[in-house]
Order: structure tokens, then C-alpha cells, then sequence
């Protein structure tokens, strides 16, 4: 699969160096996730992640700062051969306030010879104290296993996301675009480590175009 690793490094490239040319803010993303099942067909997932900014375009500095932790909690139930639903919420500290937010998702994947496609439909609701906030977002990604046709253990794999998050609030509309790609690596059957960036970009319907980098770096464990 040499192919899948020029493209993985093309990716990158394209990122960085494209993003490097405007303003872009600079920050990494670590993350923990649990999966349990319950029986064949349900899952409880957590999901821990933590946003720390390093680079601010505005100011022009390098200063570390913890912008955000969010605990997010998800019930998943399949209904299909290839499709999930799921429901869940999010807590999120930041600055010390606690903001809650509810997460309504289906999710459908399909196998092929050399990759996997997933696509996910999410809708959430932010509740703040004076108006909530609605969200709509599509993500379609592919899983290609570097060493082979299927994804073995203690072997390589890349995942690329591409998201599209559409935030309505009051009569106000923004869209923002996501380019995630992740190498990953399956320490186990039960566990995987992934490394990655996460590109997004918004604002497209305004004149300030806003760009944020992330380096994200994520450990799942299956119980």
C-alpha cells in the first residue's frame, strides 16, 4: 500500500502548508476514548478530549493555553447490518463555566476490498443561559489498512475525515469545515493509538476567515 502512504503525506503537506500561508492558530488535541459493550448489538462510549492552544495568529505569540476539556457520553444501539444510532450528551469546561450540550447521531458503514467508508449524520443542541444553539454535522471518512487488505494486529492504518458542521443560531447561520487525517496503529485487539491533525476552517460566510491546526493524538480502549 505504498500508494495510501504517498497520499497520507500529501495530505499533510497540503494542510500545513497551505494553512501556514494565512493566519492560523496553532493548538493540540489529546484524547481518551472507552468503548463497553453490553451485548451484540450496544455500547456505552466515553470520550475525554482536551483543546490546549499554543499559537495565537492574532497576537502573534506562543503561549500555552488550556482552552477547554470535554467529557462526552454516548449510548450506541445497531439497528442494521451496517448502521448504528446513537444518543448522548457533553459537558464541557471552559474558562470555569460548565456548559451541557445533547447529541442525537446515525452512523453507517460499509467494508470494500482495500478501505472501509463510514459516514456520520450528528445533531446537537448547546444550551447556554440566555439562547441554545443547534448544529447539524455530516462526516463521510475512510479507513485504509497500510499492510494489507484487512486491518490486523500491531499494523498501521489511515483514517481520513472530511466534516461538515453547520451551526444555526437565532437567524444566524455558520459553516465550518473540517480535514482530519490520522495514522493509526492497533496495539491490540482491544486498543488502538492514533495520531493525526485536525484542519478546520470557518467563518466562510463572513469576511474573517478563521483557520485553527491541531495535532491530535487519541488512545481507544475496547472493554
Amino acid at each position: 500500500m505504498k500508494t495510501s502512504r504517498y497520499i497520507f503525506v500529501l495530505f499533510f503537506c497540503l494542510i500545513f502548508f497551505g494553512g501556514s500561508a494565512q493566519k492560523l492558530d496553532y493548538g493540540i488535541l489529546p484524547a481518551l476514548t472507552l468503548n463497553k459493550d453490553i451485548s451484540s448489538n450496544k455500547a456505552f462510549t466515553f470520550n475525554y478530549q482536551q483543546r490546549n492552544l499554543f499559537f495565537n495568529s492574532s497576537t502573534k505569540e506562543w503561549n500555552h493555553r488550556q482552552v477547554l476539556s470535554d467529557y462526552t457520553f454516548f449510548y450506541k444501539q445497531k439497528i442494521g447490518l451496517n448502521t448504528k444510532v446513537a444518543i448522548g450528551s457533553l459537558i464541557r469546561f471552559a474558562k470555569g463555566i460548565i456548559t451541557i450540550r445533547t447529541l442525537q447521531q446515525v452512523s453507517f458503514s460499509k467494508s470494500f476490498t482495500h478501505f472501509k467508508v463510514g459516514q456520520r449524520t450528528r445533531f446537537d443542541q448547546t444550551f447556554y443561559d440566555n439562547l441554545t444553539t443547534f448544529r447539524l454535522r455530516y462526516r463521510i471518512g475512510f479507513l485504509i489498512p497500510i499492510q494489507g487488505r484487512k486491518l490486523d494486529n500491531k499494523e498501521l492504518y489511515i483514517k481520513l475525515n472530511n466534516e461538515y458542521l453547520n451551526q444555526f443560531e437565532k437567524k444566524q447561520y455558520e459553516l465550518e469545515i473540517r480535514l482530519i487525517p490520522v495514522l493509526g496503529y492497533t496495539l491490540s485487539k482491544r486498543a488502538k493509538l492514533e495520531f493525526g491533525y485536525d484542519y478546520r476552517l470557518s467563518g466562510l460566510n463572513s469576511p474573517n476567515l478563521k483557520q485553527v491546526l491541531w495535532s491530535t493524538v487519541s488512545l481507544h480502549l475496547n472493554f
